[in-house]
């Protein structure tokens, strides 16, 4: 699978930004992606979040292609799929208490019943 980003190719010409990315996760497993600044991670994170748009392959999850799926069709997936960054300052608000944070997703993925948060 070849996947071109279109705001990337403006940028760059028509180099592919990932190319030939195959990725099998099984039930249990989970997967860390690791490389030097620039490979790719956060890109990868964000396809498979479908935060950016390939502009060719699939993303299959459980049977179902993501790339098809409108946004509120991909809603229910976005609670089962998610990055966690290593570095806390780019991924959390230190102005926000850890109940607060935790509570965000909680709330918005309907979790438990909204008096339990």
């Amino acid at each position: 699978m070849s996947l071109y980003l279109e705001h990337i190719k403006q940028k760059f010409g028509s180099t592919p930004v990932l190319n030939d990315i195959n990725l099998v996760i099984r039930p249990s497993e989970f997967l860390a992606i690791l490389g030097p600044s620039g490979c790719g991670k956060t890109t990868i994170g964000k396809l498979i979040l479908r935060l950016y748009k390939a502009d060719s392959g699939e993303l299959i999850y459980k049977g179902t292609d993501l790339e098809k799926l409108s946004d509120k069709q991909l809603k229910p997936y976005r609670s089962k799929i998610q990055i966690i960054f290593q570095d806390p300052y780019g991924s959390l608000n230190p102005k926000m208490k850890v109940k607060d944070i935790i509570a965000e997703g909680v709330k918005k993925f309907h979790i438990v019943p909204k008096e339990e948060v």
